[in-house]
């Protein structure tokens, strides 16, 4: 081209994010390279104006539930069940260790009922398959060395002996600041680096309806705390706070991507109370702050004459869902059934871009973004369309 001059509905969110603790994955520039200018992305329309109902429509394809849920379905199995060290101990040799998995999963469009049966699982082991998933995860040390599964498994920390005590009977699997001291602590932490790819391909297509990549740290561990002759606690936790790169289409060709920002925390804490004794079940806390921030296209046909052809305009919006500030939202609105955010929706056509109107995300019985535009998106200036033509067309 050429320039001339509900609460219920909290259940279920909460369900998926329980389920999706995603072990991560890797950002291939390359493949990010490939699939920037697809062919599927070349046949949405070109629009003559820019409307409320045209932004809202384009939205709607954007699904955070999906994204969330993918990370968990797609998840590779490990190379070993969850294992405690005696296990590990018993591993013949180091060949089963890997430093990447992959895994290709096959998706079927199908809903089970409620309770599952035999003809139901028959029709899903002959169902159409609607879409492939391939799936890779690295694994690295804290310091981002190569490192393999078996190093990086579920963290169980040994279980004190109490019958082995010292003069004040306390275990001596702890350790004491001092002798008057009755209190013992003691603290196992395995902290490791990921990163993982994950693809998917609908059937009789080679363009990916989507691509997500993750990387960052995952920490694991336990602390256990233990008064004599009174009590004894175990705190497990793991904490992933990792990068979200990549991006997903909608039905109608439009593509959501992940610029830097992006992120996915997910902490999940339990504690079992009287360990040794009683064991019993504390409090079990989850957090979660998935940040998104998103560009997307909409390929327009200028009629002002400044530009032949059609082009590229790119829109951005930057929105985290924070579960506690969902649940707090829900408590304050009593009656409510829905969470609703509002963001600011930017058109890019300076460094500093600039708001054209605002977003809302609903998450209710289903995700709906309604939008609200308060300037005329096609109003570009000179300036920034010279940075438009430069930086995205």
């Amino acid at each position: 081209m050429k320039k001339n001059s509900k609460l219920s509905t909290l259940s279920i969110f909460l369900f998926l994010l329980v389920s999706c603790s995603s072990d991560d994955d890797s950002y291939n520039e390359e493949s990010q390279k490939s699939n920037e200018n697809s062919p599927v992305e070349e046949l949405t329309p070109v629009e003559e104006a820019l409307t409320e109902n045209l932004f809202k429509d384009i939205l709607n394809g954007f699904s955070i539930t999906n994204i969330i849920k993918s990370s968990d379905k797609n998840k590779p199995p490990s190379t070993t069940t969850p294992s405690s060290i005696s296990k590990q101990l018993l591993r013949p040799s180091d060949t089963d260790c890997r430093h990447e998995i992959t895994n290709t999963i096959e998706n079927k469009d199908f809903i089970f009922s409620n309770p599952i049966t035999a003809e139901d699982i028959d029709n899903y082991l002959n169902a159409e398959i609607v879409s492939t998933t391939e799936y890779s995860v690295k694994y690295f040390s804290k310091d981002k060395a190569p490192a393999t599964d078996c190093e990086t498994e579920e963290l169980e920390g040994p279980v004190p002996n109490h019958d082995d005590v010292d003069a004040l009977l306390r275990p001596t699997f702890y350790h004491y600041d001092h002798i008057f001291d009755y209190l013992g602590e003691h603290h196992f932490v395995n902290e490791f680096y990921i990163e993982s790819s994950e693809q998917t391909v609908p059937s009789g297509t080679s363009t990916p309806s989507s691509w997500l990549v993750k990387k960052g740290p995952i920490e694991k561990r336990i602390d256990r705390y233990h008064q004599v002759h009174v009590s004894t606690k175990a705190e497990h936790s793991r904490v992933e706070d990792l990068e979200l790169g990549g991006y997903v289409r909608s039905e109608l060709g439009y593509k959501f991507e992940f610029l830097e920002g992006s992120k996915k925390y997910h902490k999940v804490t339990y504690t079992i109370m009287n360990e040794l004794s009683n064991p019993t079940p504390g409090d079990t806390q989850i957090d979660m702050i998935d940040r998104y921030v998103v560009r997307f296209f909409v390929r327009f046909s200028d009629n002002t004459g400044r530009v032949d052809g059609v082009f590229r305009i790119p829109f951005e919006f930057d929105i985290t869902i924070d579960l506690d500030e969902v649940v707090e939202k829900l408590k304050d609105e009593e009656g409510q059934n829905s969470y609703t955010k509002t963001v600011p929706l930017y058109l890019k056509g300076t460094d500093e871009k600039r708001a054209i109107g605002t977003v809302k995300y609903v998450m209710d019985v289903e995700e709906i973004w309604e939008v609200n535009i308060t300037a005329n998106p096609l109003l570009i200036s000179d300036s920034e369309l010279d940075y438009i033509l430069a930086h995205y067309n």
